[in-house]
C-alpha cells in the first residue's frame, strides 16, 4: 500500500514546477503571438528589385549592405540587457521589444516574447538545455520567421505611388 502511494509522488515531485509552469507558460505565450504594426516606413528599389522582390543574397545582392541600410531606418530597442522575471512555477523571462523609425522615433511596432529554462529538473540535469514540458521560448511567428521588416518596409514602386 504504502508503494503504491509513494510511487506517483516519487515519479511527479521532480516534475510538479514543470507541469504547473508549463501552464503558465503557454498562458503567457498567448500574448505573444502578435506584433502590433503602428507604422511603416515604404521603400524603393533600395531594398527590392524594381519587380518588388525583397533583395537578399538570393537576388545577387550583399546582405550585409542591405542590413546596413535596413538599420539606417529602423531602430529596434530590446528593453536593455535585463528581462523581465514572470512570478511562475519555473523562471520566465519576459522581453519586450520596440522598433521605431529611426529619423522620427515614431513607433513603428511592438511585440513580446517569453523564455524559460524550464524547472528544477530541467536545470538539474547536466548540458541540458531543453525543458521537459515546454517548447523553451515563444514570440510571434513573423519575428521567428523574418518577416517583420518585409512588413514594416514594403515596397513602393515610384511608377505606382508617384
Amino acid at each position: 500500500m504504502t508503494t503504491a502511494i509513494l510511487f506517483p509522488v516519487v515519479f511527479i515531485a521532480p516534475l510538479a514546477d514543470e507541469i504547473v509552469g508549463k501552464y503558465q507558460f503557454e498562458r503567457l505565450c498567448e500574448e505573444a503571438k502578435e506584433v502590433k504594426i503602428y507604422g511603416t516606413i515604404p521603400v524603393g528599389e533600395e531594398l527590392y528589385t524594381h519587380e518588388g522582390k525583397w533583395r537578399s543574397s538570393d537576388t545577387g545582392d550583399n546582405d550585409f549592405q542591405l542590413q546596413e541600410f535596413r538599420e539606417s531606418l529602423v531602430l529596434w530597442d530590446s528593453g536593455g540587457p535585463f528581462p523581465k522575471e514572470i512570478s511562475a512555477a519555473i523562471p520566465i523571462r519576459m522581453y519586450q521589444t520596440k522598433l521605431y523609425e529611426r529619423k522620427t522615433k515614431r513607433l513603428l511596432a511592438e511585440w513580446k516574447q517569453f523564455n524559460t529554462p524550464g524547472g528544477w529538473l530541467s536545470q538539474w540535469i547536466p548540458g541540458g538545455q531543453a525543458t521537459f514540458l515546454t517548447t523553451g521560448e515563444c514570440m510571434p511567428e513573423i519575428v521567428q520567421q523574418s518577416k517583420l521588416q518585409k512588413i514594416l518596409l514594403p515596397f513602393k514602386n515610384a511608377r505606382t505611388n508617384g
